[in-house]
């Protein structure tokens, strides 16, 4: 079970896709927000008051490890969730899950490039040879295909997943 500090947020109901703007302190969940296929901005080098802004003009839901800002943003944002630095980052997902609906599935179709954000683009022909399916990223030039770290993002969604409460 989920204590309320853990699970704050302004409203319960779902958002269809949303977007996002993730704190300095959630690194990693922004990474996996976006291979999961969501638009999501890293702020990590943004003030607090840019990121309410950012929220505010572009409807964005707020995730913060960061108490007063969480606060701030309550009155002010579309949607502010508060989730401690130290939770894990598959409870993080999902508690995201739980209160958004967004999927713990991957859709390499919807899949973004966890360091720039832009949609990935499947190669019509693999410049690699040990692997059948590549994408790339036309903002970065970053390829991503199905490797040996495969194994371990699906295992971190399985995780996630078993946070989730029955359905």
């Amino acid at each position: 079970m989920r204590s309320k500090e853990e699970n704050s947020s302004k409203n319960k109901n779902p958002l269809p896709d949303p977007l996002f703007v993730i704190d300095a302190m959630h690194g990693k969940l922004a990474k996996l927000l976006r291979i999961l296929g969501y638009d999501t901005i890293y702020a990590n080098s943004m003030s607090d008051q840019q990121v309410l802004e950012i929220c505010q003009s572009g409807g964005r839901v707020l995730v913060t490890g960061d108490r007063s800002l969480y606060e701030r943003a309550s009155k002010n944002c579309p949607k502010a969730i508060f989730i401690p630095q130290s939770t894990r980052v598959e409870k993080s997902l999902a508690i995201l899950a739980e209160n958004l609906g967004i999927s713990l599935d991957i859709d390499m179709g919807r899949s973004r490039c966890p360091y720039c954000n832009a949609r990935l683009e499947k190669m019509p022909r693999t410049p690699l040879p040990w692997t059948q399916e590549v994408y790339k990223c036309p903002s970065c030039g970053n390829y991503y295909w199905k490797g040996s770290h495969w194994k371990s993002l699906l295992k971190t969604l399985g995780e996630a997943k078993k946070w989730l409460p029955p359905r």
